[in-house]
């Protein structure tokens, strides 16, 4: 079973509307392939309120509207070990 390796390459975006940030990124596996069509799923962990993104053919998802706070990120897809982060933190200045 192949390992998701690249599970929060997430390039920072701050739109700055209203104290929302729009985060993206690319999940890849350990060899540093792209995967299609893998779940992201983002949960705040202040309001345990989530969102469950797919990645598109490039390995691509999008996460808009995101306030700041302490996230888990957890990305799944089968064929694939699942991987998961904890107690990540987004802060509108932050741009990665």
């Amino acid at each position: 079973m192949a390992t998701i390796g690249a599970l929060c390459n997430v390039v920072r975006h701050c739109d700055g509307a209203g104290g929302h940030r729009h985060d993206f990124g690319i999940v890849t596996d350990s060899s540093g392939a792209i995967v299609p069509g893998a779940q992201v799923r983002v949960t705040r962990q202040e309001t345990n309120v989530h969102l469950t993104l797919p990645t598109n053919e490039a390995g691509f998802f999008s996460a808009p509207a995101l306030h700041p706070g302490h996230y888990d990120v957890a990305v799944t897809k089968e064929g694939f070990q699942s991987q998961r982060k904890t107690g990540l933190e987004l802060r509108l200045q932050d741009r990665r």
